[in-house]
């Protein structure tokens, strides 16, 4: 079984998004077995949800409040002062600032943070992601890390993503949470995942990775597997969407 047009609409993606990232989207399913109906409703709610329904290639990083960008990396920004100057200096400032020495990142003069800062649709971050993709992968991510941000690219990465954090045993146990989770925890750790659950009304899109929220993700994996052919949508081996 392949992903089709209907499950990236079903998944969220508008109907151009949707014929821009089929070829792409197809090709990345076959290479990483992504082939059952639960596999493919998961994966593609994942990127929906994370991409903004297959939109967004790249991390937003224009805050407006200081109060934001304190709350998000406390241990990197010093204070509202020092949050409105970064704020004032442009988004490169803040990725140089706040992925200064982590996930393989030189320190906040190298510029590997806003080399490096989320790309694709499942928001590849940090080096050490870029050059593992770039090695996996055979691809020139490090050299040219904005390929990331390109439709074939940005599939592939979410592909080997999701191959790395296990997606396929995840989706095929009905492990929903456990995705997030992994996925999560490869990119930068549950810090903001965890922001997220204890403050619900948190806006969809706030954190800079677009953090999953269960229930939206849900919503999305039960409109993707309802564009599935009507005796694999009834499989009742995947209860992740009996709902």
């Amino acid at each position: 079984m392949k992903p089709t047009l209907a499950h990236l609409v079903a998944a969220g993606a508008g109907p151009t998004r949707a014929r821009i990232f089929i070829d792409a989207i197809g090709k990345v399913a076959e290479r990483f077995a992504i082939d059952s109906p639960a596999r493919i409703a998961a994966w593609l709610a994942q990127l929906s949800v994370e991409s903004g329904g297959f939109v967004h290639l790249e991390e937003n990083l224009r805050y407006r409040r200081p109060e934001r960008l304190r709350d998000i990396f406390p241990s990197s920004v010093r204070g509202l002062e020092d949050a409105a100057r970064l704020i004032a200096a442009g988004p490169k400032a803040i990725a140089n600032r706040v992925y200064a020495d982590r996930m393989g990142n030189g320190n906040e003069a190298s510029g590997d943070g806003w080399r490096f800062r989320g790309r694709g649709l499942i928001q590849l971050t940090g080096r050490n992601n870029y050059s593992d993709a770039a090695v996996e992968l055979g691809e020139p991510y490090i050299d040219d890390p904005g390929l990331v941000a390109t439709p074939p690219h940005a599939a592939l990465t979410a592909g080997w993503y999701w191959h790395t954090a296990k997606g396929n045993a995840l989706a095929d146990s009905a492990q929903i949470d456990s995705i997030t989770r992994a996925i999560d925890w490869l990119a930068k750790g549950l810090r903001s995942t965890k922001l997220r659950r204890s403050n619900p009304n948190r806006p969809n899109w706030a954190t800079p990775r677009r953090r999953i929220d269960f229930a939206e993700w849900q919503r999305r994996s039960n409109r993707a597997v309802s564009a599935l052919p009507r005796s694999a949508a009834q499989d009742r081996r995947n209860p992740t969407f009996a709902i």
